[in-house]
């Protein structure tokens, strides 16, 4: 059960901005700065030691202070920038190699970091659901700027969450470029997406991924015979049925190669329906 929590209009306004903070951040409010479409904030850290980041032991001998800026998710139109006050600490381990260290600040952002881990949370599950391009796009319009390029580095960086092995798994072919050697899709029929894309489309390719991948119940492919022998000796447990696209597909293809066959015959009743047609539209009431 959520426990509600109500402020009225004489609470202090830090209490209420913490509020809007990253939980478990340490973080004290000194100033609220506003500017057309952007605030900032200008906070302390309160941690009252730093750890190593080599030797992991605490420190409380303090170098020098500095400012860290770091891009937050934006409040309503606003974006939001968050000036943080932060330290250097001296490493009391006299063994360790790191002899000054910069305060680290946990959950709210990763070392050298310019944006915060939930503004890169929502950067990349943004990326992942529409790409780059689009997702610089839509980032633009809620207020959460990035370039194409940048958000693209920053997905291959982190990569995509561990997801669980699809139940019902469709496999294609799929060619990177056009002189490139063609590869193999493997996408997740349940959830919509894909799940990984394979170098090559020959049978060893295959069966090497789903060794590693058990779980897979229902393989849904092409009429080719690669796919085909690689799922039985990976996977022999696996039920195989063929797509809709490659059977309407080869259907197509039968229906226009018999025709092809019958041609003549085909031509020769054309001309007797379009002559029966124009005596029909002549003739004499």
């Amino acid at each position: 059960m959520k426990t509600q929590q109500t402020l009225s209009s004489t609470d202090a306004l830090e209490e209420l901005i913490k509020r809007l903070l990253p939980e478990q951040a340490n973080l004290q409010v000194d100033q609220l700065v506003f500017t057309p479409g952007e605030l900032m904030l200008l906070v302390t850290s309160t941690q009252s030691e730093g750890r190593c980041p080599m030797c992991e032991k605490a420190s409380r001998r303090i170098h020098s202070r500095y400012w860290r800026t770091l891009e937050d998710l934006p409040w309503g139109a606003s974006r939001l920038q968050l000036r943080v006050h932060v330290r250097r600490f001296f490493c009391t381990t006299p063994s360790c190699p790191r002899k000054i260290f910069t305060e680290r600040l946990g959950l709210l952002a990763e070392p050298s970091a310019r944006r915060t881990s939930r503004l890169r949370d929502a950067l990349l599950a943004l990326g992942w659901a529409v790409g780059g391009e689009e997702g610089a796009r839509q980032g633009m319009v809620h207020h959460m700027p990035i370039g194409a390029s940048t958000l693209l580095s920053l997905m291959r960086r982190h990569g995509e969450s561990a997801s669980p092995t699809p139940r019902v798994l469709g496999v294609d072919d799929w060619s990177f470029q056009r002189d490139h050697p063609t590869g193999t899709i493997l996408v997740d029929l349940e959830r919509h997406r894909p799940v990984d894309l394979l170098l090559g489309s020959d049978e060893q390719v295959l069966s090497d991924w789903l060794g590693s991948h058990r779980g897979v119940q229902i393989i849904s492919r092409d009429r080719g015979a690669g796919y085909r022998k690689a799922i039985k000796r990976a996977a022999p447990q696996v039920k195989q049925v063929l797509d809709r696209w490659h059977v309407l597909k080869n259907l197509g293809e039968v229906i226009q190669k018999t025709l092809a066959q019958q041609i003549d015959v085909l031509r020769q009743a054309g001309q007797q329906v379009k002559k029966h047609t124009q005596q029909t539209s002549f003739a004499p009431p």
